[in-house]
C-alpha cells in the first residue's frame, strides 16, 4: 500500500482539463483506486484551489474519490509551519524560486511519508533539499505498470 501526495499543479491538471495531463493523471487515479492506495491532502491543496476558484471542483473530485479509495486528510500542525519557515530560509540560500507553500507541501509529504508526485520543477529543488525523490505523473504509471515503485 502506498501514500501519494500530489502537488496542486496535478490537480489543476485534472480540473482544467488540460488535454493530455487530464488523461494521465485520471489514468493514475484509477491505478491507485484499483491497488487500494491512499492519496493524502493538506490544507494547503484547500487554501490553493480556493485562491485559484477552484475549490467547488476540487471538492467534486475529492468526494468521488472517498468513494472509491482512501482519502487522508494530513493535519499540520505549528511545529509543520517551524519547520516549513526554517527549511525555506534555507533552500532560499541557492534558489529563491521557492515559496512557502511548496515548503508546506513538504512537510505533509514527509509527515506521513508519501510519494510526492509534481509536475513542478521548483518542486525537483525541494526534493533534492529533503533528499526525496519527486515523480511526475507519467513516471508514476510506468512503476504500477511494472510494479517498480519506490520511495
Amino acid at each position: 500500500m502506498h501514500k501519494f501526495y500530489f502537488d496542486s499543479d496535478v490537480w489543476l491538471g485534472l480540473i482544467k482539463k488540460e488535454q493530455l495531463r487530464k488523461y494521465y493523471v485520471k489514468d493514475l487515479l484509477n491505478e491507485i483506486v484499483k491497488n487500494g492506495d491512499t492519496i493524502c491532502i493538506s490544507i494547503r491543496h484547500y487554501l490553493e484551489m480556493r485562491s485559484l476558484g477552484y475549490a467547488k471542483e476540487f471538492n467534486k473530485i475529492l468526494k468521488e474519490l472517498r468513494m472509491k479509495t482512501n482519502i487522508e486528510f494530513i493535519k499540520l500542525n505549528n511545529w509543520n509551519f517551524e519547520e516549513a519557515k526554517l527549511a525555506l530560509k534555507q533552500i532560499q540560500s541557492f534558489s529563491d524560486k521557492i515559496g512557502f507553500g511548496d515548503c508546506i507541501h513538504f512537510q505533509a509529504v514527509r509527515k506521513v511519508k508519501a510519494i510526492p508526485i509534481s509536475y513542478d520543477r521548483d518542486w525537483k529543488d525541494l526534493a533534492n533539499f529533503y533528499n526525496i525523490r519527486v515523480y511526475a505523473v507519467e513516471e508514476v504509471l510506468w512503476t504500477f505498470y511494472y510494479n517498480d515503485i519506490e520511495r
